[in-house]
């Protein structure tokens, strides 16, 4: 079951189905990036995933959503019967924007009411409404329907996260999700994060001073500009690894260390294994 393309679509829907009766190594440090905020509904199994170093587990029942720019490494468990099923929604930032302006007061009234915090992942309980919500969407695509009626029932799933007992996370997540500094500061970091530059040069590009570019980094990725870097060259040197048949070496420089050592050092930190042991996994 799957969407039609549409240029104009302010929603892409995808969904997954893994089936598997062990879980083996080779599915044991997936990794995926995602572009656009998604939420991610665990109908059977469980899915686990590590995000800037920390874990998260999702049972069936529960849901997760992502803020655009996650870099996840996963691991898909199956239940008895040998099935991990999810369904993953993205939604674009152009939907997120038109639901502020709509809900704004709801956003700001939630988010007064939360505790601060810069997290990009919510794990939530997908029962009631919410699964009911998810199971309207999905069904539109067996027919032909118009695109408003998709809208709107994005529009209702996101009204349904922002008033559950993780309401004020979301609407945090949407206030960052749509704020110009953060989506400039991901998109800027996005596309030099490969360069060999001080932390200095890093702000001075950005156009800011590096005590401001350390404070909104931490607000908005809720870590070090380093520690993000590192996390992101370490991300694709895995990806590298475990899809092509670039020389360790290669990957290592190509990935932006400044020697193979330095980089299986840091490697076997973050993975638990060598970068050797990683290409086995292929």
């Amino acid at each position: 079951m799957q969407a039609s393309s549409s240029v104009s679509s302010a929603l892409s829907w995808e969904q997954s189905l893994l089936v598997s009766n062990v879980v083996t190594d080779e599915l044991r440090y997936r990794t995926k990036f995602y572009e656009k905020d998604v939420l991610i509904l665990v109908i059977s199994g469980q899915f686990e995933l590590e995000i800037a170093n920390k874990q998260h587990i999702v049972n069936a029942g529960q849901g997760i959503y992502l803020r655009s720019g996650s870099y996840l490494v996963s691991n898909h468990l199956a239940e008895d019967n040998g099935r991990f099923q999810s369904i993953e929604i993205s939604i674009c930032s152009w939907s997120l924007q038109h639901f502020i302006s709509k809900h704004g007061k709801a956003v700001a009234e939630q988010y007064s009411a939360s505790v601060p915090s810069n997290s990009s992942v919510i794990i939530f309980d997908a029962g009631g409404l919410i699964e009911q919500s998810i199971t309207s969407i999905c069904s539109l695509f067996k027919y032909d329907h118009p695109e408003n009626l998709r809208l709107l029932k994005i529009e209702e799933l996101l009204l349904l996260l922002l008033y559950s007992p993780q309401g004020g996370e979301f609407a945090a997540i949407l206030r960052q999700s749509t704020s110009k500094n953060a989506i400039r500061l991901r998109q800027f970091m996005e596309t030099h994060f490969m360069q060999l530059w001080s932390l200095e040069q890093y702000a001075k590009e950005f156009g800011a001073s590096l005590t401001t570019f350390k404070e909104m980094f931490d607000s908005e990725f809720g870590m070090s500009p380093r520690a993000w870097i590192n996390e992101k060259r370490l991300q694709y040197a895995h990806e590298l690894l475990l899809t092509s048949n670039v020389g360790i070496v290669d990957v290592a420089f190509e990935a932006g260390f400044s020697s193979q050592s330095y980089f299986t050092q840091a490697y076997r930190r973050r993975f638990g294994i060598t970068p050797s042991q990683a290409r086995k996994m292929q």
